[in-house]
């Protein structure tokens, strides 16, 4: 699969429209960072194998190959990549790349939701669905029947997906330990400067810049789910949004 790196790297992952793509703007805006945000050579590759496990046995040294190109262009302290499906290959990378790290965030399930069915590529993997195989982590078919599943809302197919990814960040931080941190994204926007400090100390960076948070984007869903898709997300993934 290639030889191993031992470089500073930072892997940024979660689920779609969970504030990857703000996490990674953040970090790149360090001037000891040097950051890819799904570069379509990384990010396709990426993409691929967490839809279909059967592809990683030939696609996964392709990927290797992408990154160590990275890395020797990279002359500042750390290399972080912003293609959050990683999230499903975190393990292997972690295998392969001694010094990596990886910082997951995960957004309340109604904001998520309410910004994938806004997205028409999310919507596009939930209407294939069959076309790739079940059951399936990365599109959450795996928590449910297939026959079950495909008579489910968008909101509901958003739902299981969410769940899947969420459980899959909790089981990242067992088998990655302390190589691994997760971001609350609500936190993120509303006590900017403790989350900071958190992901300052658990990557050994001093002032990371801070892009001003879209506090608006807390409460879009309330406008943009009605109460039929807020009690479904509710019953799938055991999150109240009365408490939110």
């Amino acid at each position: 699969m290639g030889k191993k790196i031992t470089k500073n790297m930072i892997f940024i992952i979660g689920s779609g429209r969970s504030g990857t793509h703000w996490l990674g703007n953040i970090l790149g805006g360090h001037k000891k960072v040097r950051i890819t945000v799904e570069k379509p050579d990384i990010f396709n590759l990426v993409t691929k194998m967490a839809v279909d496990p059967l592809t990683r046995p030939q696609l996964m040294p392709r990927l290797i190959q992408c990154y160590n190109v990275e890395l020797t262009k990279t002359k500042v302290d750390f290399y972080a990549d912003k293609s959050h499906p990683n999230i499903w290959l975190a393990e292997g990378l972690a295998n392969i790349y001694l010094n990596s790290i990886f910082i997951g965030i995960r957004r309340n399930p109604y904001s998520t939701i309410a910004s994938m069915l806004l997205h028409k590529g999310v919507l596009k993997w939930q209407k294939n669905w069959n076309q790739y195989p079940h059951p399936n982590e990365f599109l959450g078919t795996n928590l449910i029947d297939a026959n079950l599943y495909k008579n489910l809302s968008a909101s509901e197919k958003a739902a299981y997906r969410w769940l899947s990814h969420s459980k899959k960040l909790d089981l990242l931080k067992i088998s990655l330990g302390n190589r691994i941190t997760i971001v609350n994204y609500e936190d993120l926007i509303t006590n900017s400067k403790k989350e900071l400090s958190k992901l300052e100390n658990f990557i050994g960076l001093k002032e990371i810049p801070l892009i001003t948070p879209q506090k608006e984007s807390l409460e879009k869903w309330r406008d943009q789910l009605n109460m039929e898709s807020c009690n479904n997300i509710r019953k799938i993934t055991g999150v109240d949004y009365s408490e939110l």
